[in-house]
């Protein structure tokens, strides 16, 4: 594929992927806040926070439509400044706020299993 071509498709995969992970984590909130038992407790509100957490990674990947390459131990990432709602400085902050997201969604995941390990050993 030429690359053009490649970048489009990513594109189109990148804001479908946004869409239904908005979708699918948005009727989990609602699930979780309408039917859910009172006996989860605080793992309701857990939930509830790494769905709302996973609704503003996946805004920050379409705004910045980031380009990831890597070649033996180098990453670069790419985000292009044509066509978007932002300039230069603010597509840097938001970039850093996407890598800070990246870097919290490991943490997250890890509260959210160790949380259901304590509860499961109890």
């Amino acid at each position: 594929m030429l690359g053009k071509q490649w970048s489009a498709l990513l594109k189109l995969i990148q804001d479908v992927s946004a869409v239904f992970s908005i979708s699918i984590n948005s009727f989990l909130i609602l699930l979780v806040l309408t039917k859910s038992l009172k006996q989860l407790g605080a793992y309701k509100w857990l939930m509830i926070y790494i769905s709302v957490f996973e609704i503003l990674y996946s805004i920050l990947d379409v705004i910045l439509v980031p380009q990831h390459y890597s070649h033996g131990p180098t990453f670069l990432v790419i985000v292009g400044i044509q066509h978007k709602l932002f300039g230069p400085a603010g597509l840097t902050l938001l970039n850093s706020f996407y890598w800070g997201f990246f870097g919290a969604s490991m943490a997250v995941f890890a509260v959210h299993f160790v949380y259901r390990w304590l509860v499961v050993s109890e």
